[in-house]
């Protein structure tokens, strides 16, 4: 018989409950922070506005609302007249200030010529019914405006911001048209007669190909 002294003394098993809490904790961090994740990723996939959250290609085409955006965001231009930009499935095209035709009594004193006013379209793939006022026809800027006479002399000027131009000739009839280097835009063909001292009013529509 073991004396008091030589006696061994068992401790009891651990607790079960006393083994879970730590695992209990590390799963609730991991839960947590899943949590935290799933709302990053929601804020910045559906939430976020800005340039910086776009990590998907559809956040950005999703976004794009205007030509300057579309443009602004990566995304491929087309240099026709106006430019377009195509996001996705989505077109925009550049919008141009509108402008009134010259005035068709402006003159020169002392002086004859040609004034005139180009201008461009269709603007818009699909034209709809009541016409959209963006899709009005735009001012041709920067086109060369050729004026040809009867003996085959050219006269050139060039169309400012607004698609106006005005080129001083001698009197007589002219032929005016743009000189054409591309197949478009496509500009038609006015007849302009010029009296002493006045400066005879054209106008010339031109067609930009987008259909």
């Amino acid at each position: 018989m073991l004396s008091k002294a030589s006696e061994v003394r068992i401790l009891p098993p651990p607790k079960l409950n006393e083994l879970k809490h730590p695992m209990k904790i590390f799963w609730i961090a991991i839960i947590v922070l899943l949590v935290l994740m799933a709302i990053g990723i929601i804020f910045i996939t559906y939430v976020c506005a800005d340039d910086w959250c776009f990590i998907f290609p559809w956040q950005k085409i999703q976004a794009v609302d205007s030509f300057e955006r579309c443009a602004g965001l990566g995304f491929p231009v087309m240099e026709s007249y106006p430019r377009q930009c195509r996001a996705g499935n989505k077109s925009f095209v550049e919008v141009i200030k509108p402008s009134q035709p010259p005035d068709n009594n402006s003159t020169n004193s002392g002086s004859s010529g040609i004034n005139g006013y180009i201008h461009m379209g269709p603007i818009c793939p699909v034209e709809s019914y009541p016409p959209d006022s963006g899709c009005a026809d735009r001012p041709y800027a920067s086109a060369t405006v050729v004026a040809t006479n009867a003996a085959g002399k050219q006269y050139q000027g060039k169309t400012d911001a607004d698609g106006k131009f005005r080129i001083a000739v001698p009197v007589g009839t002219y032929t005016v048209t743009t000189d054409q280097k591309n197949m478009y835009p496509r500009c038609g063909t006015q007849e302009a007669i010029v009296t002493i001292d006045k400066f005879t009013n054209v106008g010339i529509s031109c067609d930009t190909g987008i259909r």
